[in-house]
């Protein structure tokens, strides 16, 4: 529901958007700006097209984590390198597309703990051509690594939600 109440909020903000005639958001140079995370946390997320075939994605997020059990506060900076596949398919008002590609993390924790997290990620993206706006989906499965902890989460996804700027 506060989902829905944000993007309409936003999409009221700007109300010549439709006139601008937004086309895909798939093209080098594109950079969308909005919120996104994984199992692990939410925050800040950013994504730049460098080509029309392949984006930068990063985040900056906190949340507590608890798997190793000491309920510690963390902040994680996560970037993935995204190959973007051909278009699943496309019609009034929306693009359906994919990407997949690895991606590194930096676990900080109020501890003083670090952890190093390595990602794959296979996304499935929803960008809307009338308004510059993506939904995206991810799976994400990470292996993180700390000094003496090890972890295989071959379950862990994620999502993002973007706004792009021209």
């Amino acid at each position: 529901m506060s989902i829905t109440l944000a993007l309409a909020a936003l999409c009221l903000s700007t109300p010549d958007a439709a006139a601008q005639g937004y086309q895909s958001l798939r093209h080098g140079g594109n950079f969308g700006l909005g919120f996104g995370g994984d199992t692990y946390g939410g925050g800040l997320s950013g994504k730049y097209w460098i080509t029309d075939g392949s984006a930068i994605q990063a985040t900056v997020a906190g949340g507590g984590y608890v798997s190793n059990g000491d309920g510690n506060l963390r902040m994680s900076i996560i970037a993935d390198y995204l190959v973007e596949m051909p278009l699943l398919g496309q019609g009034e008002g929306i693009e359906i597309g994919w990407s997949v590609g690895p991606g590194a993390g930096l676990e900080l924790a109020a501890n003083q703990d670090t952890a190093l997290r390595l990602y794959g990620v296979a996304g499935l993206e929803f960008d809307l051509t009338v308004i510059p706006l993506d939904f995206v989906l991810e799976y994400r499965p990470v292996i993180r690594m700390e000094e003496d902890y090890f972890e295989l989460r071959p379950i862990n996804f994620g999502g993002h939600l973007r706004w792009y700027f021209s």
